[in-house]
């Protein structure tokens, strides 16, 4: 999702009484409080196909899939809206509901946002103990990037286009390419045969955007 910077190191009280305050939603960021801007017709629908295939994957297990509603806490007290978000047996919530037990997070890129999301916001969600699998879903082709944790707490990196898919060991769900962008063609996204335009393996960085693109 595309972003603007709104403040720099607020305490967390103050960045949860702006975020239940302000008409949309704030994430936090390296302490940089952001707000989230909408999305394309081709966003929606790429994290409403997610959402539904991992809500009707899970519904007798003990893990559970929930929207871009609900807030994840990050690294040193930063904060972030994952576009889908999984965890396993009892949500760890604090008193002001955000979860800090994700086992899933999945990122819809976004054309502004594409190279944060794949370097320096993966490198805060890999910072959660609890996180086992990263999805990033390409916006400008069938292409979706599975960054895992392994058993010696490093991370491996899989990529698959049109007729493949990745399996989410952690939770036993396995995910087409075919199914994430179904529809594609109804709401102007990228056509089967686009190649992506951003790098398929994610690196280090270590700023926030401070502004949309």
């Amino acid at each position: 999702m595309a972003s603007t910077t709104l403040g720099v190191d607020p305490a967390w009280d103050d960045y949860i009484a702006a975020d239940e305050a302000f008409d949309g939603r704030l994430e936090r960021l390296h302490g940089e409080i952001v707000a989230m801007a909408g999305g394309t017709a081709a966003h929606a629908l790429l994290v409403g196909n997610v959402q539904a295939h991992l809500y009707v994957r899970l519904r007798a297990t003990q893990c559970r899939s929930t929207s871009s509603k609900q807030r994840i806490l990050l690294p040193n007290d930063d904060a972030a809206y994952p576009d889908a978000t999984v965890w396993c047996g009892p949500a760890d919530l604090r008193p002001d509901h955000t979860l800090t037990n994700p086992t899933v997070v999945v990122e819809v890129l976004s054309p502004s946002n594409a190279n944060w999301d794949r370097t320096g916001k993966l490198d805060l969600y890999r910072g959660i103990p609890s996180l086992k699998h990263v999805l990033l879903v390409a916006h400008d082709a069938w292409h979706l990037t599975l960054v895992s944790r392994r058993e010696d707490g490093s991370w491996s990196y899989e990529t698959a286009g049109p007729g493949e898919s990745v399996r989410l060991d952690a939770i036993g769900v396995t995910l087409s390419v075919d199914e994430v962008y179904e529809g594609m063609d109804a709401v102007g996204g990228p056509a089967r045969t686009a190649r992506p335009k951003t790098s398929e393996t994610p690196r280090a960085q270590e700023r926030a955007p401070s502004s949309e693109g």
